[in-house]
C-alpha cells in the first residue's frame, strides 16, 4: 500500500510572488508588481530593471526570478543567481530563499552548493520567510547541507506551521506521527495533519496530509509499516526530454517492488536502479514508490525541471584563436567598454565586448598588441578616454601612414537638436552633455589633427535616449531628437554603427555581448569575407553583421538595423 510521509523540498512557483516583492516604495516597483500579477512578465521586467541596475534589492530579486523561470526574458540561471546574490547580500529574505533553492539545483547540487544553500536558507528563515523555514526544516531532517538534526527540523517546521503553511503543518504532523525530532504523539499528529488537510490553497500538502491521516488509521488497525531510506537523483534532461533517474536503497537493501510514476520497474537484489524516462518542458513531479523485502515502504515525489532551448543559444561562442594570420599593418587601436555607469543604468556586457575585441584588433585587424589601448572596467571615464586620445595616441601615429581604429561599446545620446552624437563615458551626466560626454565630431577632429592615413569607428551604441534594455536615459521632460544619418564626415573616415536613427542597440544575455559587437567579431573571424578574396572590407563587414543583427533583434521583438557611412571599400582585415 502506498503512503506519503512528508514533502522533501517545497518548490514555490506562484507563491514566490509574496517573497519576491516587498512593500518598499521604489520607482517602477508598484507597476512591476502589478504587471507580474497580470502575468505581463515583459512589462514587469521593464518596470523594475532600472531600479535593479542601481541596486534596489527588491527589483534585483524580481529580475533574478524572471531570469530563473524564463518569464518575459530568456532563461539565464547564471544571471539569476548573480542578481539573487546581490539582493541576498542586502538582506532581502526573498532573494536569500531563491538563491538557496537555486543552489540545490533540484537535488543535484554539490556538497559545497548544499552548504551554501543551507547558509542562505537559514538567513531567510531567520528573517521569517515561511518558505525558507519549511525547507530548512526538511534540510535538517535529511541532513542536506547541514548535519541531520530532527529536533531542528521540527523547530523550523513549527515556525512555518504556526504561520499557516500547509506543507509545514503536514511535515510537523508526520514528525509527531513517527516520533522524529519529538516524542510520538498521535493526538498532535492528527491535529497538525487535519489543519493541513483543511487548507484549499496547497493541493500537494493537502494530499500528503490526507495520506498521512490514512496511514494513521492503517497503523491503528494493522501496525505501522517501517519507512525505507532511499536516495533518488534525477540527472539533467537532454534536449529531447530524456532524463536518467539514479535510485539506490540504503546499504543496498533488496527491493521487491519499485514503481516510477505508473510504470512498474520490478525488483532489484541490490536495491539500485538507473531508469530513463521522458519529461516535457517545465517542471515535472515524478512519484517514486518502493517496497523492501521486510515490508518497509518508500513513497516520495521528486521534481525534475527541463528548460526550453532558446534559438539564441544556438549561436556559437566567439573564438579569435581560429583567425588566420593577418597582415601586420601600421595601425593603432583604442578599445572602449563603458558598462558600470555612475549616474546611468548599466550598459550590459559592454566590458565583455571591449575585452573580447582586443583580441580581434590584434589577430584580425593586424594591430600590434602594444599599440592597442584597452579602456574598460573603471578606466572608461571621460578623462581616461581624453588622455588616451590626446597623450597616448599621437605618439603611436606616423603621419599619413597609420590607420586608427576606435571600438566603443556603451551608451550614446544625440543632442537636443539632433545634430550631434555623443559617446557617454562612465561619469557622463546627460544634463551636462557637452561637458561630460564626447561628441563624435570632436573625436574625429582630435584624431585627424594627428594626420593619420585613415580612421575606422566601430560603435556599438545607439542615440535614441534609451539603454540597451529599453530604459530611458533622459527625464520625461526632455525631448529626444534623433540625429541625421547624412552627417558630413571626412573622406578618410569609416563609421560602422550598431543601429539606425531612433533604434535601440540591444544586448543578449544568452551570448553575453551586444548583438552588433558579437556579429562584428564573428565576421572578423573570416565569415564576413563574402567574396573569399582573403580581405574583409567595411562594406562586407557591414553586410554580414547587418543581416544577422536584424534577424536576431527581430526574434527579440526589436528593430535594429546597423548602419555604415564613409569609405565603404576600406579594407578592415586582410590575411597574409
Amino acid at each position: 500500500m502506498r503512503v506519503s510521509m512528508y514533502k522533501k523540498i517545497v518548490v514555490v512557483s506562484a507563491g514566490i510572488v509574496a517573497a519576491m516583492y516587498s512593500h518598499n516604495g521604489i520607482a517602477g516597483y508598484l507597476e512591476s508588481k502589478s504587471a507580474f500579477m497580470r502575468q505581463d512578465y515583459k512589462d514587469a521586467y521593464e518596470q523594475c530593471i532600472q531600479a535593479a541596475n542601481i541596486g534596489n534589492p527588491e527589483c534585483l530579486n524580481a529580475i533574478g526570478y524572471l531570469y530563473q523561470k524564463g518569464l518575459g526574458v530568456a532563461i539565464n540561471l547564471d544571471e539569476a543567481n548573480r542578481l539573487f546574490s546581490l539582493a541576498a547580500d542586502k538582506n532581502n529574505a526573498g532573494a536569500q530563499y531563491n538563491l538557496a533553492m537555486s543552489l540545490q539545483a533540484s537535488g543535484q547540487g554539490s556538497a559545497v552548493d548544499l552548504q551554501k544553500s543551507a547558509k542562505w536558507m537559514l538567513k531567510a528563515a531567520e528573517s521569517k520567510n515561511v518558505s525558507a523555514q519549511v525547507n530548512l526544516g526538511t534540510m535538517y531532517s535529511e541532513g542536506k547541507g547541514v548535519e541531520a538534526n530532527p529536533s531542528k527540523a521540527v523547530y523550523w517546521w513549527k515556525k512555518a506551521a504556526d504561520q499557516g503553511n500547509a506543507m509545514a503543518q503536514n511535515n510537523l504532523g508526520w514528525a509527531y506521527l513517527n516520533g522524529r525530532g519529538v516524542s510520538a504523539d498521535q493526538s498532535l499528529a492528527r491535529e497538525w495533519l487535519e489543519k493541513a488537510a483543511r487548507q484549499a490553497g496547497d493541493d500537494e500538502a493537502r494530499t500528503l496530509a490526507l495520506n498521512n491521516l490514512k496511514l494513521m488509521r492503517l497503523n491503528k488497525e494493522f501496525g505501522a509499516p517501517k519507512e525505507m531510506v532511499m536516495d533518488v537523483y534525477p540527472g539533467k534532461p537532454d534536449a529531447s526530454g530524456k532524463v536518467i533517474l539514479t535510485i539506490a536503497s540504503e546499504n543496498k537493501t533488496p527491493i521487491r517492488l519499485l514503481k516510477v510514476g505508473d510504470k512498474d520497474i520490478g525488483p532489484s537484489s541490490t536495491g539500485t536502479y538507473s531508469i530513463t524516462r521522458y519529461v516535457p518542458v517545465g517542471e515535472t513531479q515524478i512519484e517514486i514508490y518502493a517496497e523492501g523485502q521486510s515490508g518497509a515502504i518508500y513513497n516520495q515525489h521528486i521534481l525534475v525541471r527541463r528548460d526550453m532551448v532558446s534559438g539564441s543559444n544556438a549561436l556559437p561562442e566567439l573564438d579569435p584563436t581560429k583567425i588566420p594570420s593577418s597582415v601586420r599593418r601600421d595601425a593603432v587601436a583604442i578599445v572602449i567598454g563603458a558598462e558600470g555607469y555612475e549616474m546611468l543604468p548599466r550598459a550590459d556586457f559592454s566590458d565583455h565586448d571591449a575585452r573580447s575585441f582586443y583580441d580581434y584588433a590584434n589577430k584580425s585587424l593586424g594591430v600590434d598588441a602594444q599599440k592597442i589601448k584597452l579602456l574598460s572596467g573603471s578606466s572608461a571615464k571621460r578623462k581616461d578616454i581624453l588622455l588616451a586620445l590626446r597623450n597616448w595616441l599621437p605618439a603611436e601615429i606616423n603621419q599619413g601612414k597609420t590607420e586608427v581604429i576606435i571600438f566603443y561599446s556603451g551608451h550614446g545620446l544625440a543632442s537636443a537638436d539632433g545634430k550631434k552624437r555623443y559617446l557617454l563615458p562612465l561619469d557622463a551626466n546627460v544634463d551636462l552633455l557637452e561637458d561630460t560626454a564626447i561628441a563624435h565630431d570632436s573625436l574625429i577632429k582630435i584624431i585627424n589633427g594627428y594626420q593619420p592615413k585613415s580612421i575606422t569607428l566601430v560603435m556599438d551604441s545607439c542615440y535614441s535616449g534609451v539603454t540597451k534594455t529599453g530604459k530611458p536615459l533622459l527625464t520625461a521632460a526632455r525631448p529626444i531628437a534623433i540625429y541625421s544619418e547624412n552627417e558630413n564626415i571626412p573622406q578618410n573616415t569609416t563609421i560602422l554603427s550598431a543601429a539606425s536613427g531612433s533604434q535601440i542597440s540591444i544586448s543578449s544575455a544568452e551570448i553575453g555581448h551586444g548583438l552588433f559587437s558579437y556579429f562584428i567579431m564573428r565576421g572578423l573571424e573570416g565569415e564576413a569575407d563574402l567574396n573569399k578574396d582573403q580581405k574583409i572590407t567595411a562594406q562586407e563587414l557591414h553586410a554580414y553583421a547587418s543581416e544577422r543583427v536584424t534577424k536576431e533583434a527581430q526574434r527579440k521583438g526589436v528593430q535594429q538595423n546597423p548602419a555604415i557611412s564613409g569609405a565603404y571599400q576600406k579594407v578592415i582585415s586582410a590575411q597574409k
